[in-house]
């Protein structure tokens, strides 16, 4: 059974130093590429054979005389593996095994690379070895990483270690200048990716503000034209609703209140309205200031047109209201004195065409 106790990591943080050498490659590749000194070499036996090693103190010192201290290493994941049983060959019988610490590992080095490896300890004993079994993964797992890079290399196997060694002439090669020039690229790429994320970490993480109010000119103010007498015969608001009420059945006023369908019979007689001329345009309540006064002219011509048009009460005018002014739910109220003659307009073309 497998058991995890640390969640590996999802993504591994790019600085921009990992693309740069904060120390001299050339001394690194001498002090990886020297064969191990023999002094500093242990044995172990494993499964019968002895196996060349060495402790993880020689490989973290070997480590820092290469890269001037300047490397990481990071643990990724740490897990219990529990082993197959051990099947005796001769007899069969089967003998439990202990469980196997396994630590995932991964080692950094500024411009060197990543290497990332598995290492692994038997998990048996009491609590002080079992403890002891996790801290000796992750050794193992540096050292391998390690490996990676070249440390000890030649404790695995000496074939081509000296054909292939890097030299100074694969160092002095005319790709410098690619080189550095994709080092940028992949700076300037973090950059802007880091900057873009903290952009959206403020945004994300700052309060919520009201839109910001754009400041606009000031208005210009226009200085209203001095009033100019009204050169068309006017009423009053008050002779307008009595004269349209007895001239067109049942049509309110504008400013009142609609006046219910009356029932189905013979329709009275409709008299011309009567025209009370004025000499003076007439005062108007103070809460009516700002309401043009009705053209007597324009309520004339708007009752014509009814008789022309077959219109028998105001509510039979709705539907050319709404079809006038666009509206669906319009009604003849929406006719105003500062839109009769538009409306008379428009129903003059209705009864051209007709």
């Amino acid at each position: 059974m497998e058991k995890t106790f640390l969640e590996p990591e999802e993504s591994f943080p790019v600085d921009p130093s990992m693309l740069d050498t904060p120390f001299s490659k050339v001394n690194a590749i001498n002090v990886i590429q020297t064969p191990t000194n023999p002094t500093w070499i242990q044995k172990k036996s494993v499964g019968g054979k002895q196996l060349n090693y060495v402790s993880g103190t020689t490989v973290t010192r070997i480590l820092n005389k290469a890269f001037s201290y300047c490397w990481s290493f990071y643990i990724l994941e740490t897990r219990v593996v529990q082993s197959e049983d051990k099947i005796d060959k001769k007899s069969g019988v089967a003998t439990p095994q202990s469980g196997v610490v396994q630590v995932h590992g991964r080692l950094v080095v500024p411009g060197m690379g990543v290497r990332e490896q598995w290492g692994a300890q038997p998990l048996s004993g009491g609590s002080d070895v079992q403890e002891h079994a996790f801290k000796s993964a992750a050794t193992d797992a540096m050292k391998k990483c390690a490996s990676l890079f070249g440390v000890t290399l030649d404790l695995y196997g000496d074939e081509g270690m000296y054909e292939l060694q890097v030299g100074m002439d694969d160092l002095i090669i005319d790709d410098a200048v690619v080189l550095d020039k994709y080092k940028e690229r992949k700076k300037e790429a973090y950059l802007a990716a880091k900057k873009q994320a903290e952009a959206q970490q403020v945004l994300a993480s700052a309060p919520a503000t009201p839109d910001a109010v754009v400041p606009t000119a000031d208005p210009v103010v226009v200085a209203p034209e001095a009033p100019v007498a009204p050169t068309v015969e006017t009423v009053s608001q008050e002779v307008f609703e009595e004269a349209l009420e007895e001239s067109v059945q049942n049509m309110p006023s504008p400013y009142g209140e609609e006046q219910p369908e009356p029932a189905a019979e013979e329709p009275a007689p409709t008299p011309e309205p009567p025209v009370v001329v004025e000499t003076q345009v007439p005062v108007q309540p103070e809460y009516m200031q700002d309401v043009p006064l009705w053209d007597n002219a324009d309520v004339t011509e708007l009752v014509e047109l009814k008789k022309a048009l077959g219109i028998k009460n105001n509510y039979e005018l709705d539907v050319y209201a709404q079809e006038h002014f666009g509206i669906p739910d319009a009604t003849h109220v929406y006719i105003a004195p500062n839109n009769i003659k538009d409306f008379n307009l428009f129903l003059k073309n209705k009864l051209t065409q007709a």
